[in-house]
């Protein structure tokens, strides 16, 4: 059985992928293969998943994050993608930047209803919109653990207004309240606002995880390393690629602690990335080819960064189509064009 990674990969990248899969199955004792593609197909009937960790690498170049994957150097990723998909995903309706990408993919939302349209331009998201509160909603606040463990302060930042001193200029100026300035609230954990690497991420999201007690777990664990990487030495630099290799290693580490859990095989695994990286550039001022990769089988298509959320509301069994307000996409478990909205306004709801 063959892999699918979104059809809209370059050509090449693609023949390399099934070359290197088909060395790979020649060779006895070869190490993991780069992830092997899917033919398109129905969408795999599966169960609901119980529980949830999405994983953020910041500003992971597609092109780039690919050439790891065939050069094997993302083994973690690559058994993930072998028992899911890799699709790829666009950003379109706001800026290729980390505040409004996060907060794209944590709401399912464009910029008009989270008030996110770039890191310049936000205010904080309005209660109850997030995806976290959704759940939480959903199956009761008694019953789910939700943790964000972040490596950013203030692109992924909860704090509220006040003089902050912000972007590159870093003058002192009154601030509007960060994007989870509402958001953190809702959260049994909210480990966040300040600047760190992927080892002060990865050691309490362990720890966070660990403290589930029977709950589901709802977890976001964000690394922004290769995002800082990049700006600091350029998206072709080794440091920039090592930052990716890093956050390979810390999949390892989480993945292995579901399954000491027993939870891992009823557990959606979601890595993401807010924005791609300029092609050989310290910056992403265009840089929409985002991706998803994950362990979850009923994925089966490509499609845009609002979709996110909603597939994993879908694939958690929540009845989205109820939700206020509507949501302009649509999961990713199947073929459907049509966006829920427009699916809801054509039926009379």
């Amino acid at each position: 059985m063959t892999k699918r990674i979104g059809c809209w990969i370059p050509l090449l990248v693609v023949a390399a992928l099934w070359v290197s899969h088909a060395a790979a199955q020649q060779a006895a004792a070869a190490p993991a293969a780069p992830p092997q593609l899917r033919s398109l197909r129905a969408p795999i009937p599966a169960p609901p998943i119980q529980h949830v960790l999405l994983i953020g690498w910041d500003g992971v170049q597609r092109h780039h994050l690919l050439e790891l994957l065939v050069a094997g150097k993302l083994p973690n990723l690559a058994r993930l993608i072998d028992e899911g998909s890799f699709e790829t995903i666009g950003v379109s309706g706001h800026t290729t930047d980390t505040k409004s990408g996060w907060a794209q993919i944590l709401t399912g939302y464009d910029p008009d209803v989270t008030g996110v349209y770039s890191n310049r331009q936000y205010q904080p998201i309005p209660e109850g919109l997030s995806i976290f509160e959704r759940v939480e909603k959903a199956f009761g606040t008694d019953k789910v653990f939700s943790a964000a463990v972040t490596g950013k302060a203030q692109h992924v930042g909860s704090l509220g207004p006040g003089l902050r001193k912000e972007g590159a200029a870093q003058e002192e100026t009154m601030r509007p309240g960060q994007p989870f300035h509402l958001t953190r609230k809702a959260l049994d954990v909210w480990e966040g606002d300040k600047v760190r690497e992927a080892d002060e991420v990865g050691e309490p999201a362990l720890k966070h995880i660990r403290s589930t007690e029977g709950k589901r777990l709802f977890a976001f664990v964000h690394f922004s390393d290769p995002d800082h990487k990049g700006h600091a030495f350029g998206e072709n630099s080794p440091e920039y690629e090592q930052a990716i290799v890093k956050c390979d290693e810390w999949l390892g580490k989480l993945v292995e602690l579901l399954r000491s859990m027993g939870i891992y095989d009823s557990t959606g695994v979601y890595v993401v990335t807010d924005h791609g990286f300029d092609e050989g550039a310290k910056s992403h001022a265009y840089a929409p080819r985002s991706w998803l990769a994950t362990n979850d089988k009923a994925v089966t298509s490509g499609g845009h960064m609002r979709d996110i959320a909603l597939t994993i509301l879908v694939r958690l069994g929540i009845d989205v189509s109820k939700l206020e307000p509507a949501y302009d996409g649509r999961p990713l478990v199947d073929m459907d064009p049509f966006p829920l909205r427009r699916a809801r306004a054509g039926a009379g709801s």
